[in-house]
């Protein structure tokens, strides 16, 4: 147990919606993914079915005790102040918690907080002896060394949009707290899920939400860098591109690069040699053909004016469980907040410019699918949200959101960044090939990948497992002059 001043704070100081841990049963408050509370006042949370599934999967402390955990480093985070605790529905790679913080009048029980939150909707004001504000928990579930970075990606975006962006309240890398793991407390955004309100929107206001979402992959690639990957956790300052350091995309036993990357075919190179190297050096099978079929259709997009030298900022998951909307009139509806930045880097201007085809392919097996992009709707309300795309849109934003070439260059650059470690990526990998071949038959992709198979045949593991002498050497044009 941790000995930080958190972790000294008497649990029975701790009052949780009008009761203590004492108490066998913890009366609150359930909260969607947003924080806006559900009309649910009598949630008991001592029903481990409830936290099932983070416990088992995760392996986690259940809610039912990991709450006054929270309340407590909450009451040493916001002294003085009253602390409520909700269980919200974390993701795939933090646990999150609400906290409710009040401060300037004490409330004794449960039934007058309810009626003192009955009010506060109804005027939508604060008095000055009564203070309440709401903050989310995260929580890494496996990987404590994302959350670092994620805090330096926050910091870098922060205040460069015209809509809210997540903050950091406190936070701690480490684990010498009462959560004993490192966490992070953030402000709620106002706002409403677009996957709660889709549903309630009249056809006005679902375009008027369509045109502002889809200035946001613009606003947001207007943050750009020289260098390709991910923020890195250090030597952040006064939010300016030229002081953010830059890390390189993650391949696994890697030592850091000597030089950064500065244009788009050389990151695309690159990362076919990194991961040739990987396989290679790890006595993995190497697909080489794959690398070398890579190389050439990377070549083939710098070609045909799809590659820029410089790198935007890709959000990585703009879709409308992370999007936060209110509602201003009929037929006015605004953004107010972007969420889940966990995965932002900076990449090539394709990986940015990506179609919202999830407003108009409403089927849910069609509206998560790369390669679906350019199906016709089905409805007459997805004809017309599909139309407004084609109306705000401009050439170059259609040309790389859905012409084939910039879809096969997401499909690929998702397994560059990423690897292949897995039987669907693997399939995935020779399908990208497969279909740029038959869009491009003369780049003869396919023959020289045949070629290079059949060369790794001919060789004995030994060889495959040392690799050829070239890719010891540090030259970022290997791959560029290999293929030329």
């Amino acid at each position: 147990m941790s000995t930080s001043k958190a972790s000294q704070i008497a649990m029975t100081d701790i009052k949780f919606s009008g009761e203590t841990k004492s108490s066998p049963r913890v009366l609150g408050e359930t909260v969607n993914e947003t924080g806006e509370n559900i009309d649910n006042e009598d949630v008991c949370f001592d029903n481990d079915a409830a936290s099932e599934t983070s416990t088992i999967i995760y392996e986690h402390e259940p809610f039912e005790s990991f709450q006054y955990k929270v309340a407590q480093l909450a009451s040493y985070i916001f002294p003085g102040s009253e602390v409520n605790i909700q269980r919200m529905k974390g993701g795939s790679f933090n646990r999150v918690v609400g906290i409710t913080t009040t401060t300037g009048g004490k409330i004794k029980n449960n039934y007058k907080r309810r009626i003192r939150n009955g009010i506060q909707r109804l005027f939508r004001a604060n008095s000055d002896q009564l203070n309440t504000k709401q903050y989310v928990a995260r929580i890494p579930r496996c990987d404590d060394d994302d959350m670092e970075k994620d805090v330096a990606t926050l910091e870098a975006i922060r205040g460069r949009f015209r809509f809210a962006v997540p903050q950091v309240t406190k936070c701690d890398l480490s684990a010498n707290n009462i959560l004993q793991n490192a966490y992070m407390i953030q402000p709620r955004i106002p706002g409403q899920t677009i996957k709660e309100t889709w549903p309630t929107l009249n056809m006005k206001q679902k375009k008027s939400l369509a045109k502002r979402i889809i200035e946001l992959s613009s606003e947001i690639a207007t943050f750009t860098s020289s260098s390709a990957g991910t923020i890195a956790a250090r030597d952040i300052q006064d939010g300016e591109s030229s002081s953010i350091a830059i890390s390189q995309f993650h391949v696994q036993n890697e030592s850091p690069l000597s030089s950064p990357i500065e244009s788009c075919l050389e990151l695309l190179l690159r990362q076919c040699k990194r991961w040739s190297q990987y396989q290679m050096s790890s006595r993995r099978h190497c697909y080489q053909e794959i690398w070398v079929a890579y190389a050439k259709i990377s070549k083939s997009l710098q070609a045909r004016g799809f590659l820029e030298e410089s790198f935007c900022f890709v959000h990585g998951d703009l879709l409308p469980h992370n999007l936060l909307i209110a509602i201003r009139d009929s037929s006015t509806v605004e953004v107010t907040g972007v969420v889940d930045w966990d995965s932002g880097y900076f990449g090539p201007r394709f990986m940015a410019y990506r179609a919202p085809y999830w407003l108009w392919l409403t089927d849910d097996d069609d509206e998560w699918v790369e390669g679906n992009v350019n199906m016709e709707p089905k409805t007459e309300e997805d004809r017309e949200m599909k139309a407004v795309f084609d109306e705000v849109t401009s050439q170059d934003f259609k040309r790389l959101a859905c012409s084939p070439e910039a879809i096969l260059a997401r499909r690929m650059f998702k397994i560059l960044k990423d690897g292949m470690f897995d039987d669907w990526t693997l399939a995935e990998a020779y399908a990208v090939i497969n279909d740029w071949e038959t869009l491009y038959p003369e780049d003869n992709v396919k023959a020289e990948m045949q070629s290079n198979s059949s060369d790794e045949e001919d060789s004995s593991d030994e060889e495959i497992d040392e690799g050829p002498d070239v890719f010891d050497e540090e030259n970022r044009g290997y791959l560029a002059s290999l293929f030329g």
